[in-house]
């Protein structure tokens, strides 16, 4: 069945959205406003958020940690819908991941419980999480990532929070995002693309249509929530917490957009399979020489598992229309990589004599790290 149609006006009170300078929270932001809504940026800078609010672990855990918890729960007072993108694509150990993924899920959530129960009117909550994910995976990202979903199911179940929903992306791209960018930038700088192998397939969904879902989720979230607070919503049939996949229309492998953006940029790119466990000894590298590396771990676990899910989920939750195909050759991603320069000031886009020896130092330092790194595991 069709979900609702969008608000086309902001509904009681406003809607908070955590992560909202991040890729997606940017757009979901601009999405809620276009239809009217009171969305508000919610952070620990009071510079770049429109709501102060500190869900780190630490955050309060001080003498006056009660009068703390208060006076950030205070501010969530005549919300109506909370929207959670928090989630980080690199940690340095484990503990990263479960900050980001899990803490701050049950910090927001503890925050919801007192303003809703200084309001006596539950919030609910649309938990942005990620496709594809199974209780049998086992890395780091992946497994914080169910935690979190953990978090906010059990909440919606025990009334701490009301009726939410779990939004699970695929791999998303659009104006600004750090995929495709890497992508495009990998393309321009080098005549070959080293893909891992084994890799499976990918449903590429626009970040505008992840923002849509999510923009009908705040919509269905409260209304269940002030339905059910009603005497005659006893027969509801509306779970507490709802899960919808947001993927796009085909799924396609990683040589197939490789392919597809050097063709959309004009260019020659011959997609190369190179073992992933390879791969993984030379992102672990990038990770320690790198703040933003081309690739981190967990990107690579997803390209090696592949992200998928049931795209009908996601025609139903846009209105019954289809989700926007991936375009390589889209002209705000040629624009955002108009600029971007090699990795660590390396093209392998020169001429054939200066390609050979650049290509033979990247190749020299790729087998020096392998081997150092093996050796660093006996």
């Amino acid at each position: 069945a069709k979900t609702s149609e969008p608000p086309a006006g902001a509904s009681s009170g406003f809607v908070v959205v955590v992560g909202g300078r991040g890729f997606i929270g940017r757009h979901v932001i601009a999405a809620l406003r276009r239809h009217g809504v009171d969305a508000r940026v919610a952070g620990r800078d009071p510079h770049t958020a429109d709501l102060t609010l500190d869900l780190s672990p630490k955050g309060h855990a001080v003498d006056d940690a009660e009068k703390s918890l208060e006076r950030d729960a205070a501010k969530l007072r005549g919300c109506a819908c909370v929207v959670n993108c928090v989630g980080v694509k690199f940690a340095w150990h484990r503990k990263g991941w479960r900050a980001a993924h899990v803490e701050t899920v049950r910090t927001l959530v503890e925050l919801m419980r007192r303003a809703a129960a200084a309001a006596a009117s539950r919030i609910p909550l649309v938990h942005v999480s990620v496709a594809g994910l199974d209780p049998r995976f086992e890395d780091p990202y992946s497994a914080t990532k169910l935690h979190g979903e953990a978090v906010v199911r059990e909440a919606a179940e025990t009334g701490a929070i009301g009726r939410s929903v779990v939004v699970r992306p695929g791999v998303v791209w659009g104006a600004g995002d750090d995929f495709s960018r890497k992508l495009a930038a990998a393309v321009k700088h080098a005549p070959v693309f080293p893909a891992p192998t084994p890799s499976g397939p990918m449903q590429i969904v626009h970040v505008d249509d992840v923002a849509d879902v999510i923009v009908r989720a705040v919509q269905r979230a409260v209304m269940s929530t002030t339905t059910a607070a009603s005497a005659a919503s006893k027969d509801d049939k509306i779970p507490v917490v709802e899960t919808v996949e947001v993927v796009g229309p085909a799924a396609v492998t990683l040589p197939e957009l490789v392919r597809a953006t050097a063709a959309g940029l004009d260019l020659a790119c011959r997609p190369v399979p190179v073992p992933a466990f390879v791969l993984a000894r030379a992102v672990a590298v990038l990770e320690l020489l790198s703040r933003d590396p081309p690739l981190t771990s967990a990107q690579l676990t997803l390209l090696r598992r592949g992200v998928v899910g049931d795209v009908s989920q996601t025609r139903a939750w846009l209105g019954g229309r289809e989700p926007r195909a991936y375009a390589g050759g889209d002209a705000k991603l040629k624009a955002a990589v108009a600029d971007v320069g090699p990795l660590f000031g390396v093209s392998l886009r020169l001429s054939r004599p200066a390609a050979l020896v650049a290509g033979g130092a990247a190749l020299l330092a790729a087998y020096y790290a392998l081997v150092s790194s093996s050796w660093g595991s006996f």
